[in-house]
């Protein structure tokens, strides 16, 4: 066997074998978040302080502890075992009410080119949307109920992207144990959470609280040599 044949074959060996190795690491199919999808996870930042306040004038915090996007348009796999890539985005919170936090948490994900689902967790509720034209799917064990887009004034101002969560029709409740039940909600696509009651008990009537006042996050001032030497 002469040594040109020889090369040749490693070559073509080699060829093969960096085709494959660079075919692994691409995804199949990329699946992100267009400019109307990331208007999903707008309305917070991570930091910030959302008030909302009752008729009674008592007052609940939700607090962003935690903000991802991943829309990576890069086509290298990111994760062994996976060859689809579905953005996503995420909201970790607490909302504190009476000195006790509720969980809250807010997902999407991109699972195809027009599938967009939203996944909110809140209190003792788990919500599943599907983003539709002209409105949203409601799913729970299969069934798909029809939720729209409506106006509505809170504390005068007019919202015009809300959907409305009830918890007898739209909502399913999670393993998790809190002292405080929620009834429903309203929630806006451009401004998040802007209204939501408490369910009503035998000895308590359940709140209603809506939007007050956002405390957007700020970073803290370094401090130098004149700030500490006058204690600003």
């Amino acid at each position: 066997m002469s040594e040109k044949f020889l090369h040749g074959i490693i070559l073509v060996v080699l060829g093969m074998f960096l085709s494959q190795v660079l075919t692994s690491c691409f995804y199949d199919k990329m699946y992100n978040l267009d400019d109307d999808e990331l208007a999903w996870m707008s309305p917070y930042e991570e930091g910030d302080t959302i008030l909302f306040r009752s008729n009674s004038e008592k007052c609940d915090s939700l607090i962003i502890d935690y903000k991802r996007i991943n829309n990576s348009k890069s086509p290298f796999m990111q994760n062994e075992g996976f060859d689809v890539f579905n953005a996503s985005g995420i909201y970790k919170s607490n909302l504190i009410h009476n000195h006790i936090p509720l969980r809250f948490e807010f997902q999407i994900s991109k699972n195809g080119l027009k599938s967009l689902f939203i996944y909110i967790f809140f209190s003792d509720r788990l919500t599943e949307l599907l983003v539709v034209p002209n409105g949203y799917v409601f799913l729970d064990d299969g069934i798909q109920r029809f939720l729209y887009k409506y106006e509505m004034s809170v504390n005068g101002v007019k919202y015009d992207d809300l959907f409305h969560i009830e918890s007898e029709s739209y909502s399913t409740t999670t393993f998790d144990d809190y002292p405080y039940e929620l009834d429903d909600f309203w929630w806006s696509k451009s401004k998040g959470l802007v209204k939501y009651k408490y369910a009503d008990t035998d000895s308590i009537k359940g709140d209603v609280y809506t939007f007050y006042k956002r405390l957007p996050y700020q970073e803290p001032k370094s401090k130098g040599f004149w700030n500490i030497l006058f204690g600003e």
